[in-house]
């Protein structure tokens, strides 16, 4: 955010200890209705009072300053992973320091909010005119630097509505925007919409702004080791599946870290660790551990059991350097596509940040187990 010379502070500690106080009583007092009784027994086992009939939770003001002081510590501990993480525009950083302007913060006006308050004072569903209204005050606001939804028109159907709100974020502002979808077929949509802005696709894919304003985080390719560690590079599936894509990716403007085999063909995830996750009753942990199962009785049909160990974790150490390298070695290297789909070492090409071997793999493999889990 260029013009931003001194932090913002919206809000004393005298005024941010009374929300704290707020929060305390209402939490204690009114609760929390939680409508799944896996996640009451959780509550109730962390010591809320928990009414099962009514589904309500309240939570005594110890249990909550506990959990603000384990989170506090947490924030504390040097040796936290991730220290930062990407989100929209900016960085999100989980760690204590001192006040003052990041070079990494931006200013936008993402929310997708459902309600607003009019000039008159009234609190109402957001509708199209609102959502033309904000983003035009947004595009006149030199401060802000990137542009979301500030509120979402609650008219236009739920499925449509990442299509409509984006076609009115490019009508408009020139602003760069961004927008969440609920289906991969809103990217179709939403990429023909682009296509109309550039002029055409083709104008779309020779627009050269697109990658000079991205980081490229991927899980691609085979440099010294193929799969299953194998000594010898592979033709790894996500670049061979295009190979003629991959070279114009491996070629555009965009700054590129990847995770080869070389790294992310060696996440599997056995014994304790697995049983610590396949065990944890997360309804989210829960649902990937039913997939997994799904997936081994397609591969296993004559199998009664279940799986003892994870499937090859590849894709996860791509989302890992998306926000750290801690664990892993980083080689820069010149790397070339070729027209058969290997990932070669090659003097004339692109100079790519690449994980080519671990630090501490057992210590990644904790780090999975914990997030998976919410466990440290």
């Amino acid at each position: 955010m260029g013009k931003l010379r001194e932090p913002l502070r919206y809000l004393d500690r005298e005024e941010m200890e009374l929300i704290h106080q707020g929060a305390l009583q209402i939490l204690a007092r009114v609760g929390m209705r939680v409508e799944s009784h896996e996640a009451l027994d959780y509550l109730a086992a962390a010591g809320c009072r928990v009414n099962r009939e009514t589904m309500l939770a309240r939570f005594p003001e110890s249990v909550t300053q506990a959990a603000v002081e384990r989170m506090r510590a947490a924030f504390a501990d040097p040796k936290r992973i991730p220290e930062k993480m990407a989100v929209r525009y900016s960085q999100v950083y989980f760690s204590t320091m001192p006040h003052q302007v990041h070079s990494g913060f931006t200013a936008n006006t993402g929310g997708f909010c459902v309600f607003i308050y009019d000039l008159e004072g009234r609190r109402r569903p957001a509708n199209l005119d609102d959502v033309r209204a904000s983003i035009r005050l947004a595009d006149a606001l030199e401060n802000v630097d990137f542009m979301g939804l500030p509120v979402s028109a609650q008219e236009v159907p739920h499925p449509m509505r990442p299509v409509v709100m984006a076609a009115e974020l490019v009508k408009h502002t020139k602003k760069l925007g961004g927008i969440e979808t609920f289906d991969r077929l809103d990217v179709q949509f939403i990429t023909r919409i682009a296509e109309i802005v550039a002029g055409s696709a083709e104008a779309l894919r020779r627009e050269p702004r697109i990658a000079q304003k991205a980081r490229f985080v991927g899980m691609h390719g085979s440099v010294r080791k193929g799969y299953n560690g194998k000594p010898t590079p592979d033709r790894e599936w996500n670049v061979v599946a295009n190979a003629k894509a991959a070279q114009k990716a491996f070629t555009a403007a965009w700054p590129m870290r990847i995770t080869p085999l070389d790294t992310c063909g060696l996440v599997r995830l056995k014994g304790d660790k697995y049983r610590k996750i396949a065990e944890c009753k997360d309804p989210l942990t829960r649902a990937v551990i039913e997939n997994h199962e799904i997936w081994f009785k397609a591969g296993n049909p004559k199998s009664s059991g279940k799986p003892n160990a994870s499937s090859v974790l590849f894709d996860t150490v791509a989302v890992y350097l998306a926000f750290s390298d801690k664990l892993v070695n980083i080689e820069r290297l010149p790397i070339r596509v070729t027209d058969d789909g290997f990932t070669r070492i090659d003097p004339a090409g692109k100079q790519i940040d690449c994980a080519m071997s671990w630090k501490d793999l057992g210590a990644y493999e904790d780090f999975l187990v914990a997030r998976f889990t919410g466990k440290p």
